[in-house]
């Protein structure tokens, strides 16, 4: 490709991600800086970089405040930023990241090859080994980072069995710690029910447990409002919510107190709470970021099918996408995320209400990128609605009327099974009398998902 052709593809593509911000699209194709052909773009895009590391928007009037700071003049970030660019280019955005790289290697090649030529043309024979050498430092420059050779991977499993303690974190919920081992760095866990099953009180549970060994976590909220996830928590430490509902915490002084005593109890943990109805993808990936420089290690985001996209809703494969750009971030930046999702109404036309995988909205992407998903399901739930009877709940599905089953029916590196906890409704609170009981019965810890309730 001639220079003129790939400067032009350079500033296009600059143009493009300023115009939409669409700085994730260069990321997951591990655009760099040293990329481009002029150190006026490697400069924008090194600053594009680091705005987007700082969870901030990669768009044209944000990155123009900062032109000065890096060097570039007001007239050649304006020569980019005009580019004409057409939905072909925008479209093939991934395509074009790709060939920028191959254009980068063709340069370095280039380069490198009449370089040698001189050094063999004065040095002779003497030249071999340095120019070896340098090939070999040039593959490793040029070549896919991510691929490693067995040998090399050594070293860093040895650390890792050294290590005195597992780094997995447990959340104190044994029907979701079992199954799964705790939480590790990297993972997205997908969340599911119906409305009214208690996603979001487990998923506080969760929270609560791991906040409690001093270890933050962020919750990112397009339902609920703030002061609502507080009070839940705040009954969570015992407190009736039905003193919340009929407003006895206003009324009467003794409740007041004990309100303030609870609400003071949860402010002091390591928790952060964002509140913001109707987001897009991309600012939840900016948030994500935030909550990584503040060291969040695990973060709840309730719930995926209200992440949205500028003036429609989610299709199949825009779902597709969203769940993807979290695996990777969850990777990217080390951190836990725990999705919560609703179900379809199909759940509700079966005769024993058990959820599964073809129930999720978009299950074959969320099923392949989620490294565990898990149901919950609380037959009470069905009982009061007058949708199931106590009899069946007992007799068919063999579940106690108070019990509620954690399903893991898919779990990357772990068991399928059901595990089980119960539901304390006025404090919005999940315990685990019922697995221990089992377990006191001598009841397998795990039940197999291919055993029929």
């Amino acid at each position: 490709m001639e220079d003129w052709k790939i400067t032009d593809l350079e500033k296009k593509l600059i143009a493009t991600i300023l115009f939409s911000d669409a700085f994730d699209v260069a990321e997951r194709n591990e655009i760099q800086s040293i990329h481009f052909t002029t150190e006026v773009r490697r400069n924008l895009f090194a600053k594009m970089e680091e705005m987007h590391k700082e969870g901030k928007s990669v768009s044209s009037d944000l990155v123009f405040l900062e032109i000065k700071n890096i060097g570039v003049s007001s007239q050649d970030f304006f020569d980019i930023v005009k580019t004409e660019t057409d939905i072909h280019f925008s479209s093939n955005l991934e395509a074009f990241c790709q060939v920028i790289k191959l254009e980068y290697k063709k340069r370095k090649m280039h380069n490198f090859l009449l370089s040698s030529a001189k050094k063999i043309e004065t040095e002779g024979i003497k030249a071999v080994e340095e120019i070896t050498l340098n090939f070999t430092t040039l593959e490793k420059e040029t070549s896919n980072s991510t691929i490693k050779k067995v040998s090399e991977l050594q070293e860093s499993i040895l650390n890792a069995l050294d290590q005195e303690e597992d780094e997995s974190i447990k959340c104190g919920i044994h029907s979701f710690d079992r199954p799964l081992g705790g939480l590790k760095a990297g993972k997205l866990l997908v969340l599911a029910a119906r409305p009214g099953m208690g996603k979001t009180a487990y998923a506080l549970c969760l929270l609560e447990g791991i906040v409690e060994q001093g270890i933050p976590c962020g919750f990112i909220s397009l339902e609920m409002t703030e002061q609502e996830l507080i009070e839940r928590m705040i009954c969570m430490q015992g407190f009736d919510n039905n003193n919340i509902r009929k407003e006895l915490h206003r009324k009467d002084q003794n409740i007041r107190n004990q309100y303030i005593q609870h609400l003071k109890a949860v402010c002091s943990i390591p928790l952060f709470i964002d509140e913001d109805s109707g987001i897009t993808e991309i600012q939840v990936r900016q948030k994500l970021y935030f909550l990584a420089s503040k060291g969040v290690k695990v973060v709840v985001i309730d719930y995926l099918q209200l992440i949205r996209l500028p003036g429609k809703k989610l299709t199949t494969e825009e779902i597709g996408d969203i769940t993807r750009m979290l695996k990777s971030l969850a990777k990217k930046l080390k951190m836990t995320i725990i999705l919560l999702s609703q179900l379809s109404r199909e759940v509700e036309k079966r005769a024993d209400k058990l959820p599964q995988l073809s129930d999720l909205r978009s299950s074959g992407d969320i099923e392949q990128d989620a490294d565990a998903v898990i149901f919950l399901f609380r037959p009470e739930y069905y009982i009061d609605k007058m949708m199931l009877s106590e009899a069946d709940v007992i007799n068919k599905i063999e579940m106690q009327i108070n019990e509620t089953a954690v399903i893991f029916d898919k779990n990357r590196g772990g068991i399928t099974c059901r595990q089980y906890c119960t539901f304390e409704g006025k404090y919005y609170r999940f315990k685990n009398e019922v697995a221990e009981s089992k377990e006191n019965n001598k009841e397998p810890k795990y039940i197999d998902i291919d055993t029929p309730f």
